[in-house]
């Protein structure tokens, strides 16, 4: 990261990733990159699915039906500074925003699951070789979960939506999560927050 800051590297090498997708097929709705250190919003965008959505359910019905639930929130006309790309328009502006196979990724998650899910969207339509591996990406829940206690003999919750609210009690981006760049952004205040805390032990 101090490289980033003093210049010797661009802010592209280190980025926070969320993934919006269908609950029921795991199709990519939305996702949002920003750079780690500067904050700066690298791609906020929906996806354009020229063969419409798939709501195919994993398992029963009701998952069906919250993916189509899902689907209104996030397709809704009634959001705004959001864009609307289709797979070439993603992997144009991946490539000009810098995004590259050496590119660090940060998630809030346990797994990379948010990285799998953009890359099996890309490939899917012929762009390969824009993405990191998967050993470039961090799910940054492992790294904070040893700073915080338990809860009798439970772990703390780490969902953003928790966890937020108590580290960052009248930040203006409470309540607003499940918009990929809300989580971005959340979880880089978090990032901050954790580094601090073992830095002062």
């Amino acid at each position: 990261m101090s490289d980033i800051r003093d210049g010797k590297r661009p802010g592209s090498d280190l980025v926070i990733l969320d993934d919006e997708y269908s609950f029921a097929s795991k199709q990519l709705w939305e996702f949002s990159l920003i750079e780690r250190v500067s904050g700066n919003i690298l791609i906020n965008t929906t996806i354009v699915h020229q063969d419409g959505l798939d709501h195919t359910p994993v398992g029963s019905r009701y998952v069906k039906m919250w993916s189509k639930i899902q689907a209104m929130k996030i397709f809704s006309s009634r959001r705004q500074n959001i864009d609307s790309m289709t797979a070439h328009q993603v992997a144009q502006k991946l490539k000009r925003t810098g995004i590259h196979p050496g590119t660090i990724i940060l998630v809030w998650a346990v797994n990379i699951g948010d990285l799998t899910i953009l890359r099996n969207f890309l490939e899917s339509t012929g762009y390969f070789d824009i993405l990191p591996s998967d050993e470039n990406c961090i799910p940054l829940i492992h790294v904070l979960r040893p700073n915080l206690p338990k809860i009798g003999q439970s772990p703390f919750p780490l969902r953003l939506e928790v966890l937020f609210p108590v580290m960052f009690p009248r930040h203006q981006l409470i309540g607003l999560n499940h918009a990929a760049l809300v989580d971005c952004q959340q979880t880089c205040c978090a990032h901050d927050c954790s580094i601090w805390k073992r830095r002062r032990h």
